[in-house]
């Protein structure tokens, strides 16, 4: 995939996403982050986990995604919407913390059905 050119788009995983393929798709996301310039230089002067918390936190409002479909944006038009999920709060925290060489790990939950 073109991530340069998909950098200010969302990635629709399917209706009724599962957890896997939502897992899956953030790590590619969170990963190729590190080859889209525009997003590094909007995060380089960050320099805590708390600082990226923070940062994250401010730059985008709480939206659900509509009923019955899982989408992911990438942490460039989300923080172009300047709204985002819980998925979308967690790629533009990882990417930020990873291309801040900052150490960490990603726990996914989900609650509902199961096989979620």
């Amino acid at each position: 995939m073109n991530w340069a050119a998909v950098s200010g788009k969302k990635v629709l995983l399917s209706a009724n996403g599962r957890t896997a393929n939502t897992v899956s798709w953030i790590k590619k996301i969170i990963n190729e982050t590190r080859h889209m310039p525009e997003f590094v230089k909007q995060t380089k002067h960050l320099k805590t986990p708390k600082q990226v918390f923070d940062w994250a936190y401010n730059s985008l409002v709480y939206e659900p995604d509509p009923e019955g479909e899982q989408i992911i944006k990438l942490p460039l038009r989300a923080l172009k919407d300047g709204t985002g999920n819980c998925v979308d709060y967690t790629v533009l925290q990882s990417a930020a913390l990873m291309n801040l060489n900052i150490d960490h790990k990603l726990r996914v939950v989900s609650f509902g059905l199961p096989g979620a």
